[in-house]
């Protein structure tokens, strides 16, 4: 049976914790892509949006107007 090596345990160790960390690292860089397309898509909805309630503002009727503004029969 070989003699233990405790160098040759150590190198392995530390390639064995590399390459973990080289998977999570890839693993968390998938995630912040995917954030990023999250995000943008969120900020062109908000945007959509923010048209959306601008416009409506814009052309809103207030009922007030609406009491005051004489029938079309008149």
């Amino acid at each position: 049976m070989p003699e233990p090596n405790p160098l040759q345990d150590r190198v392995t160790k530390l390639e064995e914790s590399t390459a973990h960390q080289e998977h999570l690292v890839e693993q968390l860089n998938q995630i912040v892509i995917q954030l990023r397309v999250d995000l943008e898509r969120l900020e062109s909805e908000n945007r959509e949006h923010r048209r959306q309630v601008k416009w409506l503002t814009e052309n809103n009727t207030t009922s007030q107007e609406i009491v005051d503004e004489k029938p079309p029969h008149y």
